[in-house]
């Protein structure tokens, strides 16, 4: 698990320098939403553990969308990943898949400390990092949400972020799901 993920950090840096030269390419094929996300919740079940998250899934079976697994892995890994980064006491984090009107659709949602609604049209950006409070003891670079939305598009969907106090949720949509 722990190299699988050592794996993926790897391609993420090199995936995002091909993204910069434009040459990022995911192979798109119908797989089940499911398995890839029980997947990467096995690989990422370690840490989970060792930071003491509590994690809900609430998953639909079946759901299938045109995806490249190791693109829709590097995505909820980023996403997970950042959850347990920039989680304070309450350490839960919930993930949802379902269709609705013929799309398929993920919910990575965590109730860590927030974003600030003045960052979030930044939130995005390469190399954008909030500047103060209670993420500066957070090492990063600010590439993962950048390259989080580049793979999600790359396979013909969206994220979006939407915030309810200190509830984070990433909302991503697939067509034809």
């Amino acid at each position: 698990k722990e190299s699988e993920k050592l794996k993926r950090m790897v391609n993420n840096i090199l995936d995002f320098s091909r993204k910069e030269s434009d040459k990022l390419n995911f192979q798109l094929q119908k797989h089940n939403l499911a398995e890839i996300i029980q997947d990467i919740m096995l690989e990422m079940n370690y840490w989970l553990e060792i930071h003491k998250f509590e994690v809900q899934l609430n998953i639909e079976d079946a759901i299938v969308a045109n995806v490249d697994p190791e693109g829709l892995k590097q995505v909820l890994s980023n996403l997970i990943t950042n959850a347990i980064k920039y989680s304070d006491t309450e350490k839960k984090i919930e993930i949802r898949l379902y269709k609705k009107t013929e799309k398929a659709y993920i919910e990575v949602s965590d109730h860590g400390i927030g974003i600030p609604k003045d960052k979030l049209p930044h939130i995005f950006e390469k190399f954008y990092r909030i500047p103060k409070g209670n993420t500066h003891d957070v090492k990063g670079f600010g590439i993962g949400l950048y390259y989080t939305k580049s793979i999600i598009e790359k396979h013909n969907g969206t994220i979006d972020l939407d915030l309810n106090n200190k509830l984070t949720t990433f909302k991503i949509e697939f067509p034809n799901g």
